[in-house]
């Protein structure tokens, strides 16, 4: 029985091969003597050539015109850049079907499914550069949507519906590198020497509901994925863009959580400086252990106990009473230092670890998200047994892995960017398509207990002064237009026109 579904499947792609290969030399590419270049030439008609590229159905051939540019002195073919075989030896489905099988397995392992799975056969090292060249064209290409974004010459469109709270999760880890890539690097090992490189993660999730115990709950399907290996600042510039694509600029309470690292927050208050920042509760129980044990010689019997109090000052967010509690110990030394370097980690960090008012406002106060998003998108295909990459490779296959985990409308390129009527550069902005603007007026509602500002806790502390909200209230379009000043074009491209307009905008108090 296998053997003969192994025969008919075998005949059945190379009967769809010669059929795909007939169809596509219906057009041969024929575009008159004459074409233009693209570097301001003309190219003229030379013959016509054959192409043969691999197809989700097998080896396909296609007889097709040949232009060749004297200035220039080089050849193409109008027909390839048709098809999305320019320069390719893989068909647009077979490149997109080994993307997926790379980024999940090793290279080896998928070169097998593909064989096994689908009938096409593709070496290794075939299979490992065009997932590698595929990867790093998705990650220039989001390093250049970010430039663009941040630059105001693309503005994202509001996600629609617009979420009530939208969440912001930062770590990083380590993936075992060449001894090339951490060449003249310190590490943390006992020779010195560096063997790792960090990959910078970020998550994007929203969460509108509460669970029957009062615990913020994830909206399925609702995560996307940024990681690179490139620097702080280059990493800032994808997560800007992603938070402004999934709405940062327009939710009522964006709150972005991190493990307390210096970078994460000097990136946070440049780029969201409006945010809510919360230090992973778990991050801290850890650091609140370790303190136990620095102060065990002289708690003596009394540590658990000293540490159950610490643990519940924690959970209301009263790091004076746990800096008190450590200090009042007369210590000295090697030791004095150890300690007041564990408290350093909490004072300086004290404003984010407000845990009890933050889960009054139905925050999260934990960076499973992220956690989760190391060990499952960077961990179980980066950081297997025995494997050891350049940055390049890596860096290809974690875009290849963060755009697979995402949410479906960022995969597809049909999410709130995409909805953006594209600019042809050639087009003048008369011509440009325009977005539709749609009829919206503001309204301030104050709402005190909504907005996350300074909390109203049980340990004294002051109430937010400024807490508002802005609600849009759709009116008919010609009484809205005599409202709401048009939001101007920006570099020829349509700004979105529900913006809320700049003297709306009341950061967060924190």
């Amino acid at each position: 029985m296998e053997a003969a579904e192994a025969v008919i499947r075998a005949g059945m792609l190379k009967l769809g091969a010669g059929m795909l290969g007939e169809l596509l030399s219906a057009d041969r590419g024929y575009r008159g003597p004459r074409v233009p270049c693209g570097q301001g030439h003309q190219a003229e008609f030379a013959a016509y050539r054959d192409k043969t590229f691999d197809t989700v159905l097998g080896p396909v051939t296609l007889d097709r015109a040949w232009y060749h540019c004297r200035e220039c002195k080089h050849g193409f073919a109008p027909r390839d850049a048709d098809l999305g075989v320019a320069g390719a030896s893989m068909s647009p489905g077979l490149q997109a079907m080994n993307d997926r099988a790379a980024a999940t397995a090793p290279f080896e392992k998928a070169a097998g499914l593909l064989e096994d799975l689908a009938g096409v056969h593709l070496t290794v090292k075939r299979v490992e550069r065009a997932a590698e060249a595929s990867g790093t064209a998705k990650a220039s290409s989001s390093q250049h949507r970010a430039a663009l974004i941040i630059a105001r010459k693309l503005v994202p469109l509001a996600p629609s519906p617009l979420p009530d709270k939208l969440y912001g999760a930062v770590d990083g880890t380590g993936v075992c590198m060449r001894a090339t890539e951490t060449a003249g690097r310190e590490g943390k090992g006992e020779d010195g020497r560096a063997r790792t490189r960090e990959v910078k993660l970020a998550v994007f999730f929203t969460q509108d509901q509460l669970d029957d115990g009062g615990y913020p709950v994830r909206d399925p399907g609702s995560s996307s994925y940024i990681a690179t290996f490139e620097p702080v600042h280059v990493f800032a510039d994808l997560v800007q863009a992603e938070g402004a694509a999934r709405g940062a600029d327009h939710v009522r309470q964006l709150t972005i959580l991190g493990d307390g690292a210096a970078w994460i927050w000097n990136t946070v208050a440049a780029r969201f400086p409006g945010a809510t920042q919360i230090v992973d509760l778990y991050h801290a129980r850890e650091h609140l252990h370790d303190l136990a044990r620095s102060l065990e010689f002289m708690l003596g019997d009394g540590k658990d106990e000293w540490l159950a109090a610490r643990l519940e000052d924690l959970d209301y967010g009263y790091i004076d009473g746990i800096c008190a509690a450590a200090r009042k110990y007369p210590l000295a030394g090697v030791k004095k230092d150890e300690v007041e370097t564990a408290l350093g980690y909490f004072e300086h960090n004290a404003p984010r670890m407000r845990y009890k008012w933050f889960r009054q406002c139905g925050l999260f106060v934990g960076s499973g998200a992220v956690e989760s998003g190391c060990k499952a998108v960077i961990g179980q295909r980066l950081k297997l047994s025995g494997m050891r990459w350049t940055i390049r490779g890596a860096d290809a296959i974690a875009a290849l892995r963060c755009e697979q985990a995402s949410i479906p409308a960022a995969r597809s390129g049909s999410g709130p960017a995409a909805r953006r009527p594209a600019h042809n550069p050639s087009w003048p902005v008369s011509q440009a398509p325009q977005a539709s603007y749609p009829s919206v007026t503001y309204k301030i509602v104050v709402h005190p207990e909504r907005r996350l500002g300074a909390p109203v806790g049980d340990r004294g502390e002051r109430p937010c002064p400024r807490t508002v909200r802005a609600l849009r209230v759709h009116a008919d379009r010609r009484a809205a237009a005599a409202a709401v000043r048009p939001v101007p074009r920006r570099g020829g491209h349509v700004a979105d026109s529900a913006l809320t307009p700049p003297a709306h905008r009341v950061p967060a108090c924190r």
